[in-house]
């Protein structure tokens, strides 16, 4: 059911929502006399795709809530980091494997959030596929390379998505009384 659902998002993000578009269009507008009304649809498809669109529409979420201060956070017990993906067989100087954009993004955030608040870190993220390396391994094998101890690192390695990182995280939240 997983790949299911990972196959259904390749197809409705883009760029295999346009492949899709297109395939869809042709089938049922080749013969009509319209079919040029078919660039204005696939021009705005791609519009609000492209990242100067996305980046317009996606800042009122982003500032929805003020990024509290170093300073604010005094109950925290400890730091979750959620992967966001992998690229496997990628070599490295310490093996193989690497986070993604969006992966590496978050880990870094949770490394300063460390390095301020000296707090342990949950580093959440599984596999899908069987003969890949687990995210949050990838995750623990950069961490280490940054120089943070194995006494503040704690491995989620089951989750394949984020309903999962979220229930798992807490498990390990809650056996370790944070």
């Amino acid at each position: 059911m997983l790949i299911v659902l990972k196959l259904l998002y390749a197809w409705l993000l883009p760029p295999g929502i346009f492949l899709l578009a297109i395939l869809l269009a042709y089938i049922f507008c080749r013969k009509s006399k319209n079919a040029h009304r078919l660039l204005y649809v696939f021009a705005l498809i791609y519009l609000l795709s492209i990242h100067a669109t996305g980046d317009k529409v996606i800042q009122p979420l982003e500032n929805w809530y003020n990024q509290p201060a170093v300073s604010d956070i005094k109950d925290a017990q400890a730091i979750v980091v959620l992967a966001g993906g992998s690229y496997d067989g990628v070599p490295d100087f310490d093996g193989f494997g690497q986070n993604s954009e969006s992966s590496t993004v978050r880990l870094v955030a949770g490394l300063r959030l460390h390095r301020a608040l000296h707090l342990p870190m949950v580093l959440s993220g599984g596999r899908l596929f069987k003969d890949v390396d687990t995210e949050a391994s990838l995750e623990y094998r950069m961490l280490k390379a940054c120089g943070v101890e194995d006494r503040y690192l704690i491995k989620e390695d089951r989750s394949r998505n984020t309903a999962e990182n979220a229930k798992f995280t807490k498990e390990i939240c809650r056996q370790n009384h944070y």
